[in-house]
């Protein structure tokens, strides 16, 4: 308890002294808020046989990269993840023109009272091929691995994404699986989501805006570890969204991912929702102070 406590505080220092101490000409801002119905109770019990659908859950981002020398950069936020649950992280991210990378603390923050901060590590590589495409590999791990006691939990996630560009759009696919575990009285609550998706932006030079189509199929799955119990769903989402550039350091983003079908597996196998509207939805502002300042 003792080094989750060193990892909160070491967390908390590091983000107020960036605030005070970097100038704000270097600092990229983003707010996001999330919305949706998709997901799973955080505390779902065995006993839940239904497929629900008016379970509605938020999440929201608070975030920032600061330009540093050496093609550095320094981020830091915290977010609550609808997946992942709440999570804060301070890090370093390097790129050029061939490779990029990052690697972060992350901690879980207020997940549970019995343990209210689960500290991990996540890093990325990603690398440019041929100024026409690119590969990124991430995973995120946890280190507190033995979920023993009440109230213990940890967050993992591993993906790869790939993209190819042309002359004013790409074409891209990813890989994504996220994993929430935390330990009840009588069982050990795995929550999953798997998620294989294709996806293209559209952007024109000198236009302020750029649309990304996603198609996805969504795997999930929460498994009670000492029960035998399994409740999964599988989805076909649709998921539009749109970056509007408003003045040079200002730019919006909104988005939905629609299913268009859900179906229940394993406990849930054979019930579907089809007169219910399962969705989840993104807002997002991003503030370039930068370009902001320039500006005026």
């Amino acid at each position: 308890m003792k080094q989750t406590r060193k990892s909160m505080f070491t967390v908390i220092v590091l983000v107020l002294l960036i605030w005070v101490g970097v100038p704000a000409s270097t600092t990229e801002l983003t707010l996001g808020f999330t919305l949706g119905n998709q997901e799973f109770a955080v505390d779902r019990s065995p006993a839940n046989a239904e497929l629900e659908s008016d379970l509605y859950q938020a999440g929201f981002e608070l975030s920032g990269v600061t330009s540093l020398p050496y093609q550095l950069g320094l981020l830091y936020g915290i977010e609550r993840d609808l997946r992942l649950r709440t999570l804060g992280y301070v890090g370093l991210r390097y790129s050029d023109d061939r490779v990029f990378f990052s690697v972060m603390p992350i901690v879980g923050l207020l997940n549970s009272s019995g343990r209210p901060v689960s500290p991990g590590v996540q890093s990325s590589l990603g690398f440019y091929v041929l100024d026409r495409a690119e590969v990124e590999f991430s995973l995120m791990r946890p280190f507190l691995t033995n979920l023993s006691d009440e109230g213990d939990n940890n967050q993992s996630m591993d993906s790869i994404r790939g993209a190819i560009f042309f002359d004013g759009y790409l074409l891209g696919a990813e890989w994504l699986r996220t994993i929430y575990r935390e330990r009840e009285t009588a069982f050990l609550r795995a929550s999953q989501v798997q998620e294989y998706a294709v996806y293209t932006e559209i952007f024109q030079k000198n236009v302020p805006y750029r649309v990304t189509l996603r198609l996805a199929y969504q795997d999930r799955l929460v498994k009670f570890e000492d029960t035998g119990v399994k409740v999964q769903t599988g989805s076909i989402v649709f998921g539009p969204s749109i970056l509007m550039q408003h003045s040079p350091g200002l730019s919006s983003t909104i988005g939905i991912n629609a299913a268009l079908f859900t179906l229940g597996r394993e406990e849930l196998a054979g019930e579907s929702i089809s007169d219910e509207f399962m969705y989840t939805m993104n807002l997002g502002l991003v503030i370039d102070l930068t370009r902001l300042s320039g500006s005026r």
